[in-house]
C-alpha cells in the first residue's frame, strides 16, 4: 500500500509539473524542488524495503510480490539506465547531469530510509525536511538536487532527464494498473507521448511515440 500510495503522488507531481504556464521554482532549497525530489525518491524508497524482505522471506511464488520487485527495478533503470535514450546523440555518460548512477540512484532513495527502529521505515516528508535542509550539500541528494538547480524554471528544460522522469511516471502508473485498481486504487491520467512531446529538445519530442515503445519495453521486462 505505501508503495501504491507513493507512486500515484509521484505519476501526480511529473503530470502536473508541465502544465504551469508560468514555471516553477527550481531553486532546491524552496518547497517545490524538496518536495518533488522527496516524492520522487519515495517509491524507489519503499521497494528497497521491499526487496530486503524479500530477502529474508520466499515470497517467489507469490506474482504480487514479484510484481513489486519487477517495479523496482524498472524504476531504476528509467531513471539510470541507456535502454529509454536509445540513440539521442547528446546523451552524457561522464556525469549525472541527465540521470544518476544506479548505485547512486539507490543510495539517494535510502536517504528515505530510517533505520532507527526494530523495523526500518520511508520517513515522512517533515522529517525529510528537517534531517535534510541543505540538498545540494548532501552527499547522497546533492547531483538529484544540482540536475533540478540547472533548470531555470521547468525540467523540460532538461530534455534526457525528463524523458527518464516521464518515463519513471509511465513505470509508477502501470504499477498502480497492475496491483492498485483491483484494490480499489484510481489509475491516474497520463499522456506519456504527449509529456514527452513537451521536451525542449530537437530529437525527443519528434520522436515520442518510439520513447514510448521503450518506455513500456523497460516496464515488461522489469528485472
Amino acid at each position: 500500500m505505501q508503495l501504491l500510495f507513493s507512486a500515484r503522488e509521484a505519476v501526480h507531481r511529473i503530470n502536473s509539473h508541465a502544465r504551469s504556464d508560468a514555471g516553477w521554482n527550481m531553486d532546491p532549497s524552496a518547497h517545490y524542488v524538496r518536495s518533488t525530489i522527496y516524492r520522487i525518491l519515495r517509491p524507489l524508497a519503499v521497494a528497497q524495503l521491499i526487496e530486503r524482505a524479500m530477502g529474508v522471506a520466499d515470497f517467489t511464488v507469490d506474482d504480487d510480490a514479484v510484481g513489486l520487485l519487477r517495479f523496482g527495478t524498472a524504476a531504476e533503470r528509467m531513471l539510470s539506465g541507456g535502454e529509454i535514450v536509445m540513440d539521442h546523440p547528446a546523451v552524457d555518460w561522464a556525469r549525472q547531469t541527465q540521470h544518476l548512477f544506479r548505485d547512486n540512484l539507490r543510495a539517494a532513495a535510502a536517504r528515505l530510509i530510517s533505520e532507527d527502529q526494530d523495523r526500518p521505515n520511508v520517513i515522512g516528508y517533515e522529517r525529510f525536511q528537517e534531517e535534510i535542509p541543505d540538498l545540494l550539500h548532501d552527499d547522497a541528494l546533492s547531483s538529484l538536487a544540482g540536475i533540478m538547480s540547472a533548470c531555470r524554471e521547468r525540467i523540460t528544460e532538461n530534455p534526457i532527464f525528463w524523458l527518464r522522469l516521464v518515463g519513471y511516471a509511465h513505470a509508477c502508473r502501470e504499477l498502480i494498473r497492475d496491483q492498485g485498481v483491483r484494490i480499489g486504487f484510481a489509475l491516474p491520467a497520463f499522456d506519456t507521448e504527449g509529456l514527452l512531446r513537451q521536451a525542449d529538445d530537437d530529437y525527443v519530442a519528434p520522436n515520442a511515440d518510439a520513447y514510448v515503445a521503450s518506455i513500456q519495453r523497460v516496464v515488461d521486462e522489469g528485472l
